[in-house]
């Protein structure tokens, strides 16, 4: 690790001693100091065991374009930290806490099943820190999925003039 360190006499024959670490990997567990007496005596070993956190990343993957009507929809996350935060789901800001008929709640992953046309759902992942130097936070995805509504249809003519028992040949377009 990378520290720097003060020493202050605080008692005849004691030495308080600081270190204040910049950077260190998540594989060292615990730091080793010597610590001299000050009167000349055998040094001192101190151990000062870390816990080291990682910062909370958390990234949502899911659909970025709509989707069609009757499909599932699975959101999964991606998060680092140390420790792992806890994670709680909402849906349109409802909390999903078990899987449905039309939910599959696991973990890191939540699935929208056969999902309903014309909708947007928005789904939101909290993050629940478990230490105090994590702050909750949350990601949102929203997925619009494509209309159940009849298809609107364009290019009709106006007005049609026909004689009765003429064929009548109508050209459009629906989308």
């Amino acid at each position: 690790p990378d520290f720097h360190n003060t020493s202050i006499q605080i008692d005849p024959g004691f030495i308080e001693y600081e270190a204040f670490v910049s950077s260190v990997s998540a594989d060292v567990k615990a730091i080793n100091f010597v610590v001299a007496d000050a009167s000349g005596g055998d040094p001192m070993h101190v151990q000062t065991n870390l816990e080291i956190y990682e910062p909370i990343t958390a990234v949502l993957f899911g659909p970025t374009t709509p989707v069609l009507p009757g499909v599932n929809v699975t959101i999964t996350a991606s998060i680092t930290a140390t420790p792992l935060p806890g994670l709680k789901w909402l849906l349109n800001g409802e909390e999903v806490t078990e899987s449905s008929d039309d939910v599959l709640l696991e973990d890191t992953t939540v699935t929208l099943v056969r999902v309903r046309g014309g909708t947007r759902v928005t789904v939101t992942l909290e993050l629940l820190p478990q230490s105090t130097c994590h702050s909750a936070r949350s990601q949102s995805v929203t997925v619009t999925v494509l209309g159940d509504s009849p298809p609107r249809i364009y290019n009709l003519p106006r007005y049609i003039e026909k004689r009765e028992g003429e064929k009548l040949d109508l050209l459009c377009r629906a989308a």
